[in-house]
């Protein structure tokens, strides 16, 4: 018995998470800012849809777990919603880290898709690539 309860916990737990990645998000555009750091654009659907009561869907200090399923299905990595939530989009800035790391090639495959001249791809279509699961 003192081991039931944990186990039920636990199974709880990730069956809800294992729920929540399976939403997908549209990427609006990327942005590179700075020679290490770049934007995420994201629109405002699924996890970040306006709640029902009105409320909006995260606040100040709040990070979502991001994965791209092209670099990898298991890893996903945390950052924090730069924008306001009343803003029409969400936004992350992601700083790059050493050659190689998941956020270069993140930044890479999303330069890739697009016109890497001008440091900014916009998509008019939802790529399917990124999904987000929202924790406060």
């Amino acid at each position: 018995l003192r081991f039931i309860v944990p186990a039920v916990m636990y199974a709880a737990e990730r069956i809800v998470t294992i729920r929540r990645t399976r939403q997908p998000v549209t990427l609006l555009s990327v942005t590179s800012m700075k020679p290490n750091v770049f934007s995420l654009e994201i629109e405002k659907s699924g996890p970040f849809e306006m709640k029902t009561n009105g409320r909006e869907p995260y606040s100040e200090g709040q990070y979502c777990f991001i994965n791209c399923p092209h670099l990898s299905q298991f890893q996903w990595h945390p950052f924090t919603i730069s924008s306001a939530p009343f803003d029409k989009t969400v936004t992350f800035h992601i700083r790059k880290s050493i050659p190689g790391s998941w956020t270069d090639e993140l930044y890479d495959y999303l330069l890739s898709l697009g016109d890497s001249k001008t440091g900014r791809v916009t998509f008019s279509r939802n790529i399917g690539a990124e999904r987000v699961v929202m924790y406060s």
